[in-house]
């Protein structure tokens, strides 16, 4: 009789808190998002997790595995609820206008989240089976077990940037040795007369910047230590915009040069006699296109100097927000924008706030905005480009000039028809 009676007082407690369990699991779908996915998903997990304890308290198929599956289900499911309105809210309560590090965010975001979680299961427990609520015991036990898997999960964040650290300066190295392996590769292309002068000046050049970043990541690497009190972060998406402009300076060189060396052998050919009597025509035909093209070279405007220098600073979150909305969500489709998705939920947002507030964040806003200007500073006018552009009055043979005059054809014809595709474009 006393076991029909417990069953009795469990079974009118069902009728309470059954309705309350798919309630949690109807607002735990609302706040993550996809709602029926989500639902059928924690509603599985949920049987899967409480039928496994279970097993493991009773190990026997008996009426008191069952009784135990629904109280486990029903302390996970208002746990998770719990524990998930906590995660949304608390980052709005301790996140503001500054960036911290994964680490710092792992235990004063991560572990009190995981804390609030066990702590529930304790609470939660003790209230279904009507038992006294010991908050010290369920504090301590729940904080302990917080900060177990908060070391695990820091020690696992360290090993990750560690791993990003090492595979991308091994590529950023294969990088500038590829550039390196094209200065030999080059060498022969080189022939006199100014204009090639002035693009193996700017080879020199780009070349000695190239060999600055990689030595100061050499350095880096040699105190980083395992990535806990260095930047590591920094450097990584640093080389990552460097990639970038050795990848496209050195296109831009290379391009250059097989131009200049195709036109020397165009005007000492057969060809040429035919289509043009003299070099003198030749380069007046060559002037003429170019002037016709209306070429102007676009100086950085202030705005940009400006959003430059903001972004070599030490920017707060609201001025980092700022860039990324001029940046980032005015650009969709470009080369970064894939890696700030967009939001969708309740959840969603509040992971989104906290990850914006992470140093990794901040400083691939400043790598993706600098790759922006410097996008679009290429497609109004390439560097090496402008220099030949600036130096055409230059006192030089005539060869020289032509070879100059074709390849500023060649990049203002591609300049202006980027323009028009990004007015097309809108």
């Amino acid at each position: 009789m006393e076991g029909i009676g417990e069953s009795s007082l469990f079974e009118s407690k069902d009728r309470k808190l059954l309705p309350l369990f798919l309630l949690s699991l109807v607002l735990i779908s609302v706040i993550v998002g996809n709602f029926f996915s989500t639902f059928f998903t924690t509603l599985i997990s949920v049987f899967v997790l409480s039928l496994i304890y279970s097993a493991i308290k009773i190990r026997a198929l008996n009426h008191d595995l069952f009784m135990k599956f629904k109280e486990t289900c029903y302390i996970l499911a208002f746990s998770l609820l719990t524990t998930l309105i906590f995660a949304v809210v608390f980052p709005f309560i301790i996140f503001h206008d500054s960036f911290s590090s994964i680490y710092v965010i792992n235990f004063i975001y991560g572990l009190p989240v995981v804390f609030v979680f066990f702590f529930c299961l304790y609470f939660f427990g003790s209230l279904l089976k009507e038992e006294w609520i010991e908050y010290g015991y369920f504090a301590r036990n729940s904080l302990l077990l917080s900060v177990i898997l908060a070391v695990i999960s820091f020690i696992l964040a360290v090993w990750v940037m560690n791993y990003i650290f090492e595979s991308q300066t091994s590529m950023f190295y294969e990088t500038y040795g590829h550039i390196a392996k094209q200065q030999e590769e080059t060498t022969n292309l080189y022939h006199e007369g100014q204009v090639f002068v002035e693009i193996n000046e700017y080879h020199d050049n780009f070349l000695e910047e190239a060999k600055m970043q990689m030595e100061r990541t050499e350095a880096f690497e040699s105190e980083r230590g395992a990535c806990v009190l260095k930047e590591c972060e920094k450097v990584v998406i640093d080389n990552i915009y460097n990639s970038i402009v050795f990848a496209v300076t050195s296109h831009s060189i290379e391009t250059s040069l097989g131009i200049a060396n195709n036109e020397t052998a165009y005007i000492e050919s057969e060809l040429f006699k035919e289509n043009f009597t003299s070099l003198e025509e030749y380069l007046g035909f060559l002037k003429e296109n170019v002037e016709y093209l209306s070429f102007n070279l676009t100086p950085m405007s202030n705005d940009e100097r400006e959003d430059l220098r903001l972004l070599e600073s030490d920017f707060s979150y609201n001025e980092g927000r700022k860039l990324y909305e001029k940046y980032i969500l005015s650009n969709k489709g470009e080369i970064f924008f894939n890696l700030f998705p967009e939001p969708d939920s309740i959840f969603s947002r509040s992971l989104f706030y906290v990850a914006e507030h992470s140093a990794f964040q901040k400083h691939l806003i400043r790598t993706a905005a600098k790759t922006q200007i410097y996008l679009q500073r290429i497609s109004i006018n390439e560097e090496l480009p402008a220099k030949l552009y600036n130096g055409r009055y230059a006192n030089e043979s005539i060869e020289s000039k032509i070879i100059r005059y074709k390849i500023l054809k060649y990049w203002i014809e591609r300049f202006i028809q980027a323009r028009e595709s990004e007015e097309q474009n809108g």
